[in-house]
Parts: structure tokens; C-alpha cells; sequence
């Protein structure tokens, strides 16, 4: 989670391909298109998503996606068709299929979704076990 431009251009400096923040910081994604990178800005309202736009953003990462539920994503690409949009916060393996059928792009399985308890003693075996879960989740999605 990136908040100011200068954590932009050190996450930039150390490699990183996309940037986040939960938020729409006019910074943020003036920096990343400074930098060439991919911004993933974080939006609640249509509103929010033409501003991030405007700006350059390139991702909506619509946070907390639990708070409007995958309806969301199928309503916003009406008026705004051929957005990139992201489901984070809220997803869990039994709700990522509604999120892709929806439109969602792009779904999160950090938080809610991770086995913190594995991540935290770094059991690799089962956050990757975890992590074939979700991929078959959205492969089955993608096939509806």
C-alpha cells in the first residue's frame, strides 16, 4: 500500500510492476505516471473511478469491495465500459466467482482470504495450495 509519491518512486526503484493505495492520492498516481507504472488507484464511487481516470490511474481497486458486493462491478461497466477494475478487500474463496462473473478483472486474497497463520510461519505448501484454490475458482468463473 502505497500513500505519498516518494514511497512511489522507492517501490519503483526497487522493482515493483504495479503500485497500490487505498485511496485516490492525486500524488500517487501523478508519480506513477511520472514513473511509467502501472497505478492501481483505490475508488468507491463513479465519481471516484472519473477522477482516477482523469488522473491517469490505470487500475480501479474498488476497497472495500464488500461494502458494495459484486453488483457493483456488472452496474459500473454500463457508463464506463472497458474499465480495469479490482475486487479487493472482503473476498473469500466462496465469493470470487460472483466477483469475476461480475466484471471484476482483477480479485485480492489478501486479508480475508490468506491464511495469515500459514503466511506468518511461512508454510509455503499451503499458501500455494491456497493460492491454486483461487486460480480454480477464477478459471471456473471465466468459463461461466
Amino acid at each position: 500500500t502505497v500513500m505519498d509519491a516518494e514511497t512511489v518512486a522507492g517501490a519503483v526503484e526497487a522493482g515493483a510492476a504495479f503500485i497500490a493505495s487505498p485511496g485516490t492520492d492525486e500524488e500517487v498516481v501523478k508519480a506513477c505516471v511520472e514513473h511509467q507504472t502501472v497505478c492501481v488507484a483505490g475508488v468507491m464511487s463513479p465519481t471516484e473511478i472519473i477522477r482516477a481516470l482523469k488522473m491517469g490511474a490505470d487500475v480501479m481497486k474498488i476497497f472495500p469491495a464488500c461494502t458494495v458486493g459484486p453488483s457493483f462491478f456488472s452496474h459500473i461497466s454500463g457508463p464506463l465500459p472497458g474499465l480495469c477494475t479490482m475486487a479487493a478487500g472482503g473476498m473469500k474463496l466462496e465469493n470470487i466467482r460472483d466477483y469475476v462473473c461480475a466484471g471484476a478483472g482483477i480479485v485480492t486474497f489478501l486479508g480475508n482470504g490468506l491464511n495469515v497463520e500459514a503466511y506468518r510461519s511461512g508454510n509455503v505448501a499451503e499458501l500455494t495450495r491456497m493460492a491454486k484454490l483461487w486460480v480454480a475458482e477464477v478459471a471456473a468463473a471465466h468459463k461461466k
